[in-house]
């Protein structure tokens, strides 16, 4: 394909258009090398927030029921015992 685009240049610009082509090139290489590199850094930074948002809203409710389960068994009441009357089967 660049080879057929070069020729029809040289045809009608006299080889003078090649120069053009060429640093059309060379911007358009550095371009999707630049983006190949981009890319995966972009969506490790994305993945990771992703994570830590997750980590942060998901971490105290853990953290808390894993309070409650560990006050339930110092004060010897079992889980049904802890429940409100309400849910009490």
């Amino acid at each position: 394909m660049t080879t057929l685009v070069r020729l029809k240049s040289s045809a009608l610009t006299g080889g003078v258009g090649n120069a053009l082509l060429a640093t059309f090139e060379l911007f358009g290489a550095f371009g999707v090398a630049l983006v190949a590199v981009l890319v995966p850094v972009v969506s490790l930074v994305l993945v990771a927030a992703i994570l830590a948002v997750a980590i942060r809203r998901l971490g105290p409710h853990s953290r808390t029921q894993a309070q409650t389960r560990s006050t339930r068994k110092k004060e010897g009441r079992t889980s049904r015992e802890a429940r409100p009357p309400i849910f009490r089967t």
